[in-house]
């Protein structure tokens, strides 16, 4: 410790000590007129305020010393030979036995706050596809280009971090490079940027599409999406823009809808999901019912919800669905799925199709939307869905202009998207934080949130924050 670091902690020593009107006082030698008995007691009344004074300053030197990172222990010891300070107080340490710990006396402890480091998706967008800036939303901004979007409603990424983006309206899917808004790669229109015509304008095949809605991607860069108004999905291997394989379907010139509960009827096949052995489920939108696929199979071969009759929905229960749009699947092979219509999420154990567990209702024969008012426990028309790498949930809760995250095994979502952090809000707007009917949701490999915000046409992008608590 410097010498006048010392002097100054000193120095307000000596301030606090004329603030408080305090002195110290010196041992009396004795007087001619004083007996030896008045005088011990003299002495022992000024030399209690000696030591008194004295504690205080080496309290003080201590304080000091945890507060600045220094030592002030040759001070405190200095202090002690002032005579008996330190006198059956603390024995040969030197240091005044109320700052030391004894057989009686409880030290307090300094205790050290634990700090919490936690990582996830941001509140506000620094990326925007489809418009030109944040604050614009209309429908092919500009004209229909490689950089402008029509009502999107899918999203998935591949391992090179490519952005695959359907639109409805525009009837194709574009891929984007890394970082770029700009589209390199168009499905459904025959290589042009600047036409969005179903089917291309003629009859469909393995490279036209008509109302994509959504997509999955394999691990080798595979392609699956749904192609709703030809009542099909199509698969397109890593870097081609025709597909090799359909489901729902006999071939790729057909698009007949089918209603009813077999297993090869579909009709407006809308939500898609590939687990990690390439097994394919597909939400079967107006025949109430998710089909599942084995992989390299044509036919489903198990069906979540037994499907309405004629378009209409079933009474809901645990087992039933009604108008599905989206579906996630674990990598255990736990199935969630988005029941539009009854405006709540089932989840499905692996291999199970009853549901166990409900979100967005208080139970499995509930379905009024926002049940008990807008909260972090409703839901209105939800469209889509995604697991993040730690098995979080995102829903797109459409009607409330909002996306909600639910913690692994919790039905309470713990953060909002689109309302300002306000779980009783649904409010839609066009900002880096606002949502409009949002659907679409994927996440790349930093843990940043891609939302399609369908009704303000273009997709966000939300990337990781990491908050200290």
């Amino acid at each position: 410790m410097s010498n006048m670091l010392k002097e100054y902690l000193i120095h307000d020593f000596v301030l606090f000590l004329k603030i408080f009107r305090l002195s110290f006082q010196t041992r009396p030698t004795g007087g001619s007129g004083m007996s030896s008995k008045k005088r011990e007691c003299a002495e022992q009344k000024r030399f209690t305020k000696v030591r008194t004074h004295s504690d205080y300053l080496a309290i003080f030197l201590l304080t000091i010393s945890s507060l600045l990172a220094v030592s002030c222990m040759g001070e405190v010891a200095n202090l002690c030979a002032l005579g008996t300070l330190c006198s059956g107080k603390g024995g040969s340490s030197g240091i005044p036995a109320l700052i030391l710990p004894s057989s009686s006396a409880t030290v307090p402890t300094t205790t050290t706050p634990t700090l919490t480091t936690e990582s996830y998706p941001g509140f506000t967008a620094n990326r925007v596809y489809g418009q030109p800036d944040f604050t614009s939303s209309g429908p092919n901004n500009g004209g229909v280009t490689a950089a402008s979007a029509n009502s999107p409603t899918g999203i998935a990424l591949d391992s090179s971090g490519n952005v695959y983006i359907t639109e409805f309206s525009n009837n194709r899917i574009l891929r984007f490079p890394p970082g770029s808004t700009t589209a390199d790669t168009v499905y459904g229109q025959a290589g042009s940027f600047t036409t969005n015509t179903a089917n291309k304008g003629g009859s469909i095949t393995a490279s036209t599409l008509y109302a994509p809605v959504h997509l999955s991607m394999d691990a080798s860069g595979g392609l699956y999406a749904t192609d709703a108004y030809n009542n099909r999905a199509l698969y397109f291997p890593s870097g081609s823009t025709t597909a090799t394989k359909v489901f729902g379907q006999p071939n790729f010139n057909t698009g007949n809808f089918v209603g009813g509960s077999g297993t090869n009827s579909d009709w407006n096949f809308w939500g898609i999901a590939v687990d990690g052995s390439n097994n394919v489920y597909i939400a079967d939108y107006y025949n109430d019912r998710i089909l599942y696929y084995p992989s390299g199979g044509g036919s489903a071969t198990r069906i979540y919800g037994p499907g309405g009759e004629n378009n209409w929905c079933p009474p809901v229960s645990a087992t039933t669905i009604c108008y599905p749009t989206g579906v996630a699947v674990a990598s255990n092979g736990d199935v969630y799925a988005t029941d539009y219509t009854n405006s709540r999420v089932l989840y499905y154990p692996s291999g199970s199709t009853t549901a166990t567990r409900v979100y967005g209702q208080p139970n499995f024969t509930s379905n009024t939307a926002n049940n008990g008012g807008r909260t972090a426990n409703s839901l209105s028309a939800p469209k889509g869905i995604a697991l993040d790498p730690q098995g979080g949930l995102y829903v797109s809760d459409k009607f409330n202009n909002r996306v909600l995250y639910y913690p692994p095994g919790s039905t309470t979502a713990t953060r909002v998207y689109g309302q300002n952090g306000d779980f009783t809000t649904a409010n839609s707007g066009t900002n880096s934080s606002s949502l409009n009917g949002p659907e679409g949701l994927a996440f790349d490999s930093s843990g940043g949130l891609y939302i399609v915000d369908t009704g303000n046409n273009r997709t966000l992008y939300f990337p990781q924050v990491t908050v200290t608590h």
